[in-house]
């Protein structure tokens, strides 16, 4: 027993922000549906590199939007290789350098040292101040004085922009 027809546009499906869900339960899509769930789960721990599957999947995306973007295959490839180089080889070690995953205390000294070069360990520490602490701007001014002498170096004022642009 499930809805009629006409309560759900003439047809016997609904419409879900996953996937397409017979209405009706005894309808051989729904019958297998779960059962097969937990082989499709004990298939994916058996995978040897489960990480390669997540990775594919985000390549693709980021793939796809590059193409959309630049209209070339080669200039498409191109962007999405560089936005994994860029994944992996400077936000990776900045977000681990930043004292979210590992306390900075319990780094080496020579990470912990790096670490005050890392604009997100300065922000974590900021948002870590406010909302669990409970200090106030006048407590972060080390941070805050960090992140805006590194905001100068990345792109210092330039006067001739300030007054309206260069002639």
């Amino acid at each position: 027993m499930g809805l009629p027809a006409e309560a759900v546009g003439g047809d016997k499906r609904l419409f879900g922000a996953v996937d397409i869900i017979p209405v009706e339960p005894d309808a051989p899509e729904l019958a297998e549906g779960p059962a097969e769930l937990p082989a499709q789960c004990l298939a994916l721990a058996s995978i040897d590199r489960p990480e390669e599957i997540a990775i594919d999947a985000v390549r693709d995306g980021v793939y796809r939007l590059a193409l959309r973007m630049l209209w070339h295959t080669e200039d498409a490839e191109d962007a999405t290789q560089e936005a994994f180089l860029a994944i992996f080889l400077f936000f990776f070690p900045a977000i681990i350098l930043s004292g979210f995953l590992y306390p900075v205390d319990t780094m080496p000294a020579v990470f912990q040292r790096l670490t005050l070069l890392n604009p997100l360990r300065h922000f974590l520490e900021i948002v870590r101040g406010i909302f669990l602490k409970g200090v106030g701007p006048h407590a972060l001014w080390v941070q805050y004085g960090a992140l805006l002498g590194m905001a100068a170096l990345e792109d210092p004022p330039r006067p001739d922009v300030a007054r309206g642009g260069a002639d």
